[in-house]
């Protein structure tokens, strides 16, 4: 049975389906339901559960009141958001409809890359707040009853934001955009704007590229190779027509490109939507602190213990297999570790390991799971994650590792240290020691 990115709902009255969004969706990874009524859309937000539901909002008009009360109908506690597609006119009063602070707006010429980067901003969310109540419901299997779960509805008035850019005419619009006390700092020079990103607790990073200027783009693949930074949502401005070149954008850091001519709403739209992913994220991650104790803990390096990998694992296997869902599972080993420990003691190799799983941890998103497994040897479980995304991301963090210098006992200068990285996708039939094993056998 194959696995999918997610399940989406389409509801698309026009007949025409100028959209094209199955076909589209298809081959993005994404199972697809289409329905041409209200009726049959909310049937299929009852039985169908899908992780996200689209309505084109042309040209039909309605109130949509009766599919609005089904999703917010949560299922396995959990909603799921609403993306419009739609003419900017009245469209506040559409999201409204909806009672939903997680609902995003496409406008009617929107381009694929803003659709998939939507549904994975919107999904993210979603994974979050399942993975939380998950950890919590494994957590309460260990006799811990004290965690609550935190809300994704997160406010962001307050958020602070970086621009990068050499015209100042475009930054000015930029700034109205954003609203004038969120941004912190205008900048046109990278080095300049790295400082600012680490000094002033930033939210958010804009970036307007002119043309080819590899120095900003080389810019966003630095910030993501800042511990402090990885995660920070950066959004690139480039030209009209430069989307067909967007896959070399984002693999240089970008969260996501937006295209000039700038739509004031979208930018914000698009910045808030990620912001509140970013602060979710961090209220997830508190949440999971609590959850870490003496019981289901490593007592070296204060990641989640062998147990408790085995036993949460064992969960989301079984939600992978109902809802045919990604699950990947990665296994990390310190190389060299015996030498290590043969030259510089083993404190010096309790302290490396403790400095690498906090760094692991720290990289991984929120919902991700980290653990000791044994010796110098972490796994990494990425719910509802494509293998080609989990290797990608987990390279990433062998990445970061390996150009920070570590401090450790008994050794005069600091140190670098390689990871191993083995990642695999879970298989019918799997269960937790067959992923494990199989994602140790393929390390390099």
């Amino acid at each position: 049975m194959p696995s999918y990115s997610a399940r989406v709902l389409v509801y698309d009255a026009d007949l025409e389906h100028p959209f094209d969004l199955p076909a589209k969706l298809e081959q993005h990874d994404y199972f697809c339901i289409q329905v041409e009524n209200e009726a049959d859309a909310v049937e299929a937000v009852v039985k169908a559960h899908p992780d996200v539901v689209i309505v084109n909002t042309l040209p039909a008009e309605s109130s949509w009141s009766a599919l609005s009360d089904a999703v917010h109908t949560t299922w396995r506690n959990r909603q799921a958001p609403v993306i419009l597609i739609g003419e900017s006119a009245g469209i506040e009063k559409k999201v409204a409809s909806f009672r939903s602070k997680v609902a995003d707006y496409l406008p009617a010429n929107f381009h694929d890359q803003q659709l998939f980067a939507r549904l994975q901003a919107l999904l993210r969310i979603n994974t979050m707040h399942e993975e939380l109540l998950r950890r919590i419901f494994t957590v309460e299997k260990y006799g811990i009853k004290d965690i609550e779960a935190v809300s994704p509805e997160v406010e962001v008035e307050d958020a602070r934001v970086v621009l990068l850019g050499r015209d100042a005419a475009e930054l000015d619009e930029l700034q109205e955009a954003l609203g004038s006390q969120r941004v912190v700092a205008r900048l046109d020079d990278p080095f300049a704007t790295m400082a600012a990103l680490t000094e002033k607790g930033v939210d958010g990073l804009i970036v307007a590229s002119q043309g080819e200027d590899q120095d900003f783009f080389g810019f966003c693949s630095d910030v993501r190779h800042n511990s402090r930074l990885f995660n920070l949502p950066i959004l690139v401005i480039v030209d009209e027509g430069v989307f067909e070149a967007d896959e070399m954008q984002l693999a240089r850091g970008a969260t996501e490109p937006i295209q000039r001519p700038i739509m004031a709403d979208d930018l914000k739209t698009r910045l808030e939507l990620l912001i509140i992913q970013q602060r979710y994220r961090f209220a997830v991650r508190k949440v999971f602190m609590q959850s870490l104790r003496p019981v289901t803990s490593d007592g070296l390096t204060g990641l989640y213990s062998h147990g408790f990998l085995h036993e949460h694992l064992a969960s989301q296997i079984a939600d992978a297999e109902e809802w045919q869902k990604h699950l990947a599972v990665g296994f990390f080993d310190i190389d060299l570790f015996a030498d290590i420990n043969a030259e510089f003691g083993y404190v010096a190799g309790d302290l490396l390991l403790r400095q690498i799983g906090t760094m692991i941890s720290g990289l991984l998103r929120a919902e991700d799971l980290s653990a000791r497994y044994a010796g110098g040897s972490f796994v990494v479980v990425l719910p509802e994650t494509p293998l080609q995304v989990a290797e990608i991301a987990l390279q990433r963090i062998a990445a970061v590792v390996r150009f920070t210098e570590l401090a450790i006992a008994a050794a005069e200068e600091p140190i670098t240290v390689a990871l191993s990285l083995g990642v695999t996708a879970f298989e019918a039939g799997d269960d937790a020691e067959s992923l494990i094993a199989r994602a140790r056998e393929g390390m390099r």
